[in-house]
């Protein structure tokens, strides 16, 4: 915010936008399908692993592409299953009913941009403990997610050089990252 100036952040929960404490950002609350933006208003537009929290994606893609300004960039970033071909056990090993869209499905919704940048990076060495104790309050959920991991597929483990330790489950975890052009 420093660097380029004011910002809006902006979420469908209350809760999280609160936690917005910066001068040089706009806190809104605001469902993503559904922007309350003109046309043309944004340089940029940066979405950072919302998109399996997403009813329709197809819709919020185009509501960014409207907000964005001719030649505006939108910014994606997103964790993704290590590999498109265990989608399926990747979202059972999050649980709670969310689907992690695949790399292949992502790019599919980029069909208005420009692709002008895409790369993947890992983080090494994340804790799912660490991943639990920010994400869900339910002591019960979180042991049914250990659990899951423990019981998880070769090639899952292989994929994330998984590692089991007294506490805790580590892995690599693959982080997608596009840059479209209007």
């Amino acid at each position: 915010a420093e660097k380029i100036g004011p910002l809006i952040g902006i979420d469908i929960s209350k809760e999280m936008i609160s936690m917005i404490n910066h001068p040089n950002i706009t806190a809104v609350v605001g469902d993503a399908h559904k922007l309350e933006f003109d046309n043309h208003t944004f340089d940029l537009i940066y979405m950072r692993n919302v998109i399996h929290y997403i009813d329709n994606p197809e819709l919020v893609f185009s509501e960014i592409y409207r907000c964005l300004k001719p030649s505006g960039y939108f910014l994606f970033s997103q964790v993704i299953p290590p590999d498109d071909s265990i989608s399926e056990e990747y979202d059972w090993l999050v649980g709670r009913d969310i689907h992690y869209p695949t790399q292949g499905e992502i790019t599919k919704l980029f069909i208005n941009f420009s692709i002008v940048g895409q790369n993947n990076y890992i983080l090494k060495q994340q804790s799912i403990m660490n991943w639990l104790n920010n994400t869900c309050n339910n002591e019960s959920e979180k042991q049914k997610i250990l659990n899951r991991h423990r019981r998880t597929s070769d090639i899952y483990t292989s994929l994330v050089s998984y590692e089991e330790t007294e506490n805790d489950i580590i892995v690599n975890i693959k982080q997608l990252i596009i840059i479209g052009n209007k």
